[in-house]
């Protein structure tokens, strides 16, 4: 059985805070915040369990996971330089 929606929105507005701090840290100083990434995947586990199994997905979750997404492949080749310096 999935999750209420009431659960769906508050695990998501916790991950998009940890993700959102991912994000700052790799485009502010080019480092991934150990912790923060790891609460963020627990958060994206546990988002993902909730949602198993609906037809329909909110796509307002998409889209900040999408966004996301393509932000850290942006800053992927930045990351490589600036472990290699």
């Amino acid at each position: 059985m999935w999750g209420s929606v009431e659960e769906i929105c508050r695990v998501f507005e916790q991950l998009e805070r940890h993700m959102l701090d991912v994000v700052n840290g790799v485009q502010d100083g080019k480092e991934i915040r150990r912790s923060t990434f790891e609460r963020t995947e627990q958060l994206s586990r546990q988002l993902t369990m909730l949602l198993n199994g609906q037809e329909l997905l909110p796509r307002y979750i998409l889209l900040q996971l999408s966004q996301a997404a393509t932000i850290l492949q942006n800053e992927a080749s930045y990351m490589l330089t600036t472990a290699d310096k």
